[in-house]
């Protein structure tokens, strides 16, 4: 009679030190014929260390915590978090899966820890180099999330929640750009266990229960289950599966008028290509339709006309492309009637443009108040758009649902955290707390702004830790699927 070998785990949901042995072994094992994994070097955390510094006496965890600190700042050096993640001394494999073991270290030590890890998840390359430590971090933060338990209901999350939520948004995304490039031939057994460590999904609820973030993130987790169910397929090889596209129209037209932004071509020649992607928004996959929104972010804090048209479509104004009648995105509505989750995504947007529009005094206003838009016209009319402010007014009326009104407060929460400290800023600041006060006897209120303050905090101290120039980790990955699906320049009168 066959006998099942089960993966055996320490209680809590540590990863066994055999199976996390054997990761690490794989690690330095080729993914294809084609591509060579970097060999990771002696690991130089051991599980010794780890455990005599948390079993450590509080006289003898002095030294310990010296010898702690030392280790992480090696670590982050071979993160090389200020270089962008390239250098001679930088190795990013060892680095994730050394910062994953040192991560087990507790008290607020393993905070600082989670930071790094974070920090470079956003800012190193996404390499096929480190695809096998990549794997081993998505394991290993599904474990965390098992381990944290289930959080308190009216109660806003602490700093381990929101890094380990971060990361673990990350790791997954990271595996979805992979697989969009079909980086993943020859990672079968990767591909296996992490099935086997998301098989059961229901922990993301318990850990993240009562904020609509949690259902976010366990979407997320069921999407990406799917593609690897899809491309780890038990009675079919990996290179039969593997070069199934996850790829769509909308997705397309996306990186088409990103390409042209990036190139610095006139927006108002590729604006086609602009709306078509709006019309298809929403009617496509999960995975998809977040993606040309977090695309659509950084288009528009480098295109003030991509900004005022998407806040244009936000008021149901836009015009439908006839090329696409049939098919009419959120260009048919406006925000009330669009998905929860796009209408979230959108205000992020606003407040991710409020703060890092490349124009900064101009982006912000917009984004703050959109009013008459004299860029966009309809008719030769000037069009109204919807920033910030006149979606509290919409608020206010109860135009949204419990899900969007979490996405206001919690924006507008981060963007009065990022104004209030500049004497410069103090006028908008105000603006945005006397908006922020509209919601304060709605439901959760102060646990929700409380997730917003952290959430930010947590944000601003890994930004630190970066060279103010360093592209994040969604931008490169535009790049790269820009560089890979249209590798011809588009001209400047393309449509």
């Amino acid at each position: 009679m066959p006998v099942d070998k089960v993966k055996l785990q320490h209680k809590f949901g540590i990863i066994s030190h055999n199976h996390r042995q054997s990761l690490l072994d794989r690690i330095s094992a080729p993914a294809s014929p084609n591509s060579k994994f970097i060999k990771a070097a002696p690991c130089e955390v051991s599980h010794d260390f780890i455990n005599s510094y948390n079993n450590a006496e509080t006289l003898d965890r002095t030294n310990l915590e010296t010898k702690a600190s030392q280790l992480l700042q090696r670590v982050k050096r071979r993160a090389g978090l200020q270089l962008g993640g390239s250098g001679k001394h930088v190795h990013i494999p060892r680095s994730w899966v050394e910062l994953t073991l040192i991560a087990r270290c507790k008290g607020p030590f393993r905070i600082e820890v989670l930071k790094v890890l974070y920090a470079s998840l956003l800012s190193a390359a996404p390499s096929i180099d480190n695809i096998p430590s990549l794997f081993l971090s998505c394991e290993t933060v599904v474990e965390w999330m098992k381990e944290l338990g289930c959080s308190i209901p009216g109660t806003p999350w602490g700093d381990t929640h929101i890094l380990t939520y971060n990361i673990a948004e990350l790791c997954f995304w990271r595996v979805y750009y992979h697989a969009l490039l079909h980086n993943l031939e020859g990672c079968e057994s990767f591909l296996s266990d992490l099935s086997w460590h998301i098989e059961n999904l229901s922990f993301v609820k318990k850990v993240y229960a009562n904020y609509p973030d949690g259902e976010l993130l366990l979407r997320l987790l069921e999407a990406i289950k799917e593609v690897v169910s899809e491309m780890f397929q038990k009675n079919k090889p990996l290179v039969e599966t593997a070069r199934i596209s996850f790829m769509s129209p909308g997705l397309m037209h996306g990186l088409d008028f990103y390409q042209c932004v990036r190139n610095l071509i006139d927006s108002e020649t590729s604006l086609g290509s602009l709306i078509t992607c709006l019309s298809f928004l929403g009617t496509e996959s999960f995975l998809n339709s977040v993606l040309v929104m977090k695309l659509l972010t950084i288009v528009c804090c480098k295109d003030y006309l991509a900004l005022q048209i998407m806040q244009a479509a936000a008021t149901g104004k836009l015009p439908i492309s006839s090329e696409n009648a049939e098919i009419v995105g959120i260009s048919g509505s406006g925000i009330q009637g669009w998905n929860w989750i796009i209408a979230t995504e959108f205000i992020n947007m606003l407040v991710y443009t409020a703060i890092y529009g490349e124009n900064q005094r101009k982006y912000k206003r917009s984004a703050i108040e959109a009013g008459i838009m004299a860029s966009v016209k309809i008719d030769s009319e000037p069009v109204e758009g919807y920033g910030l402010l006149e979606l509290v007014k919409l608020n206010s009326q109860g135009a949204f649902g419990l899900a969007v009104q979490y996405a206001l407060q919690q924006g507008l929460s981060k963007l009065y955290q990022y104004l209030k400290n500049d004497p410069l800023r103090r006028s908008g600041a105000h603006v945005i707390w006397t908006a922020l006060q509209t919601a304060k006897d709605s439901l959760g209120y102060r646990a929700i702004v409380g997730i917003g303050q952290t959430k930010w905090k947590c944000w601003a101290e890994v930004r630190s830790e970066l060279a103010p120039d360093t592209k994040h980790f969604f931008e490169q990955m535009f790049d790269t699927l820009t560089e890979h699906y249209m590798p011809e320049a588009v001209s400047p009168t393309s449509t």
